[in-house]
């Protein structure tokens, strides 16, 4: 699903957008998109919500080309990927089990 922004967008920027989102889910098929573009159009932000761990690492499927987008091309377009709620809520789950580990007390070994 991709959720669109009530804003008009120029034909290149679009077309920047299509090309990013679909190298993205050729990675990660199940990602949803959020397009949030601001109304004088300064930047274009385009939030990806991928079920996974580490959100950095879907950055590899994009980073050079939204680069060059940037700054040969000019276009003010910004990539976000994000965790999906249910992975949050996991990986939150995760890490207050292992707070409670650490905070149990050691048996002395004597």
């Amino acid at each position: 699903m991709t959720t669109a922004s009530t804003i008009p967008l120029d034909p290149q920027m679009a077309a920047a957008i299509a090309e990013l989102t679909e190298a993205i889910r050729k990675s990660y098929p199940e990602t949803t998109f959020v397009v949030d573009a601001e109304e004088n159009q300064e930047a274009v932000f385009v939030t990806a919500i991928v079920d996974v761990d580490d959100p950095d690492e879907v950055v590899d499927c994009f980073i050079d080309r939204v680069l060059t987008l940037q700054i040969e091309e000019g276009l003010p377009l910004h990539i976000i990927p994000i965790r999906t709620a249910a992975r949050r809520e996991r990986l939150r789950a995760t890490l207050q089990v292992e707070g409670r580990r650490d905070k149990q007390p050691r048996s002395a070994v004597g």
